[in-house]
């Protein structure tokens, strides 16, 4: 029996739920509207290696694209269009398999704590938070607070450590600068692979499940 306090950290877009082409079509179209570029001539900055978060991508896309950093107003009206045509597809987003039945028992078991960390804005981070069925006021550490994600899940560990006084910690994330951040943090990482693609296998991470109905590949579950 689990006697240890584990905390549990939990990146979003494609680890709880499908939706990362969802959330890149709403970027890039919000983008494009505001900066009267065509969408098919702008890259999204983390498919050319840039930024993993949206607020660096959108620092990085505005130097690339407009040659200077974004001023308040066209921040705010870029997110403000983001934010609408994300609330309006979410719906469209598949919860990742088994999670429903997953985050049940975390929640049923008080040896269990849990937070998000993501590189999504908080607003949209709550917007699919929401659809998940997950409470608002839940620990989220956002890219509206940091740029770097290694900052981001760090920022999630301290909150979880503080507020929690857990004894180990892991996190579950979908991509590389996931298994990276983790890396550099020293915390226990669990990839997610719904897409099935087998990349962070092939990078190297230990511990990887296709969803949330292989709890027997995850090891704090099978502590004596």
């Amino acid at each position: 029996m689990i006697s240890k306090r584990i905390g549990l950290l939990f990146d979003i877009d494609d680890t709880l739920l499908l939706s990362s082409g969802i959330d890149d079509a709403c970027f890039l179209e919000a983008f494009s509207e505001v900066f009267g570029i065509p969408a098919q001539d702008v890259e999204l900055a983390w498919h050319s290696g840039g930024s993993s978060t949206d607020s660096g991508a959108f620092r990085e896309m505005c130097i690339t694209h407009i040659q200077r950093p974004a001023s308040a107003h066209e921040r705010e009206k870029f997110e403000t269009l983001f934010l609408a045509q994300l609330e309006a597809r979410i719906p469209e987003t598949q919860v990742a398999k088994g999670l429903k039945g997953f985050l049940e028992m975390l929640s049923n078991n008080k040896l269990f704590s849990i937070g998000i960390v993501t590189g999504s804005l908080r607003a949209s981070g709550l917007i699919k938070l929401a659809h998940l069925g997950l409470p608002s006021e839940m620990l989220l550490s956002t890219a509206t607070e940091f740029e770097e994600r290694p900052r981001i899940l760090g920022h999630g560990v301290q909150q979880l450590k503080t507020a929690e006084n857990v004894d180990e910690l892991w996190f579950f994330g979908d991509g590389e600068w996931d298994w990276l951040a983790a890396r550099e943090l020293d915390i226990h990482f669990i990839g997610v692979d719904l897409r099935g693609n087998g990349k962070l296998l092939a990078k190297g991470a230990r511990h990887v499940i296709g969803d949330f109905t292989e709890l027997q590949k995850l090891p704090f579950l099978n502590q004596a």
